[in-house]
């Protein structure tokens, strides 16, 4: 199944005292996209039985506003777009036998793209803003529930799932009198990516038997808005990014056996976020700028069997696999003649976890034995890396006074758990039995804030404050172990477990603040500088 929707909204209002409007672009895609056997059915094939799902989205939005009026100016663009999709191909409670391979393939693409802009001129006052809002909630399955399925060469189960979010917000308002504006982009994406064998499935084949699950996401995020007025302006940009995936390749509850070829459980999570946010606000009178970035990332990665018994001719491998990229820029300026105000924040969590496993709790244990090795492997990777920036400048002129103020605050936090474990189960293998779970996580954080404070002409008093602060989190727990009275059996080779931690955390904090006075009066300035970090 494929959708292209594409959305233009475009909005303009002019009057001599008062203008007010705006534009508002609303696109929602619901698909099922389903290829299966039920229903108690029995398929025989002398070569292939192949079942496919795929749905491709592309969504796209452009909303524009602009107002102008010699008295006041008032308007906005909101542009949304949702996107609820689900890809699905499995046997349920019936029997499939195939000469060659069995294939169940379900791949899902999603393209959404979000662009808002308003504008705002008047000659008294002028606000306006721009809101951009992508949520995309995703469920690609292949899967074996209740069934028998025998093949003579492989049996595959595959779900792709990929997406990629744009939302871009922008804001501009001019006046003589005053002017505020704002910037939001608000961007969640929620799939599911799932391969599974459940409810006393019976498999059995001649080559491989596998099963992959694979995510990408992709999220980008911008967010500007820019202020000028003669007497007062307030401006902000807010950009809101939140992935929550799950990514799962399981058995649960069923038999598969291979005569010469491999089982492969695998689950793979890439998610990148990548989000600009600025804000500029300049007055003759006072200023206000503030730019925020909030990215959330909280993702499962699960390859396992549970209460399953599994025989293979070779290898049997499960891995699970994480990757996870953040990256921002938050910057946020003020220029005001008697008080510039100008703050950013950056704020980012992680909380992921990855396991790779194989457990039972029942009597008698579930069984698991390989011609070969038994490789579980849990790896979790995380790179973050934000900078955050607030420069605020004050000018005032003889007799007079001004004061600035620039914060810029970077917070980032990273809760992963990675772990490799057999529990309560009897594990044999021909060759060597190993355990792996490896965490490394990297953050990179700079934060920079400065002010400027200047009074001219003598007979004045200006004020600059700066502050910068760093907080950085990393508590992660690494586990690789065998527990729950199971049986280990390594019959030629060796028994490995091995937890590792590679953690990194580099942190740059500095703020500076001047206040001075041309051709006398008084001046002063106020720098407070912060760098922490915490590694647990």
């Amino acid at each position: 199944h494929s959708s292209y929707v594409f959305n233009l909204a475009v909005g303009g209002q002019f009057a001599s005292n008062f203008a007010i409007g705006g534009s508002v672009g609303v696109n929602t895609v619901v698909n099922t996209t389903e290829s299966y056997i039920a229903g108690d059915s029995r398929a025989l094939a002398a070569k292939d039985v192949v079942l496919k799902a795929q749905d491709l989205s592309i969504v796209g939005v452009l909303t524009g506003s602009v107002q102008g009026s010699k008295g006041a100016a008032v308007g906005a663009a909101v542009s949304v777009n949702t996107v609820v999709n689900t890809a699905a191909t499995h046997i349920t409670g019936s029997e499939v036998i195939a000469g060659r391979d069995v294939r169940l393939d379900s791949d899902m693409t999603s393209v959404v793209v979000n662009l808002a802009a308003g504008g705002g001129v008047a000659q008294q006052f002028a606000a306006g803003g721009s809101i951009a809002v992508n949520t995309v909630v995703n469920t690609t399955e292949a899967y074996i529930k209740g069934s028998t399925v025998t093949a003579s060469n492989d049996i595959a189960l595959s779900a792709d799932n990929a997406a990629v979010v744009v939302g871009a917000a922008g804001s501009v308002q001019g006046s003589k009198g005053g002017a505020i504006g704002a910037a939001v982009t608000v961007n969640t994406i929620v799939d599911t990516v799932s391969t599974r064998v459940e409810e006393n499935s019976i498999v059995n084949a001649g080559g491989n038997v596998s099963l992959n699950s694979h995510k990408t996401s992709v999220l980008a995020s911008l967010a500007v808005s820019g202020q000028l007025a003669e007497t007062f302006t307030a401006g902000a940009s807010v950009a809101v990014n939140t992935m929550v995936n799950k990514t799962e390749a399981i058995v649960t509850e069923s038999t598969i056996h291979t005569i010469g070829g491999d089982i492969l459980i695998s689950a793979k999570d890439t998610s990148v976020i990548g989000s600009l946010v600025g804000s500029v606000s300049g007055s003759r009178g006072a200023s206000i700028g503030a730019a925020v970035a909030v990215n959330t990332i909280v993702n499962d990665i699960f390859a396992y069997t549970k209460e399953s018994d599994l025989g293979a001719g070779r290898d049997i491998r499960l891995t699970a696999d994480n990757l996870t990229v953040i990256g921002n820029l938050v910057i946020s300026g003020a220029v005001g003649k008697y008080v510039a105000i100008g703050g950013a924040v950056a704020v980012n969590t992680v909380v992921n976890r990855t396991e790779a496993y194989i457990s039972g709790t029942t009597t008698p244990m579930p069984e698991i034995s390989a011609g070969n090795n038994i490789a579980i492997n849990a790896s979790d990777q995380s790179v973050i890396v934000a900078v955050a920036g607030g420069l605020s400048i004050g000018v005032t002129e003889s007799g007079g006074g001004s004061g600035s103020i620039g914060v810029s605050v970077a917070v980032t936090n990273t809760h992963n758990t990675t772990k490799a474990y057999i529990s309560g189960s009897s594990v044999t293998s021909n060759g060597t039995i190993d355990l792996d779970a490896t965490s490394s996580s990297l953050i990179v954080s700079v934060s920079v804030a400065g002010s400027l404070g200047v009074v001219t002409g003598g007979g004045g008093v200006v004020g600059a404050g700066a502050g910068a602060v760093s907080v950085n989190i990393i508590d992660n727990t690494i586990e690789s172990y065998i527990s729950g009275n199971s049986q280990i059996t390594a019959q030629t080779g060796s028994v490995l477990l091995n937890a590792t931690d590679n953690s990194d955390i580099i942190a740059i904090g500095g703020a500076l603040s001047l206040g001075f006075a041309i051709g006398g009066g008084g001046g002063g300035g106020l720098t407070i500088g912060a760098v922490s970090y915490t590694h647990l």
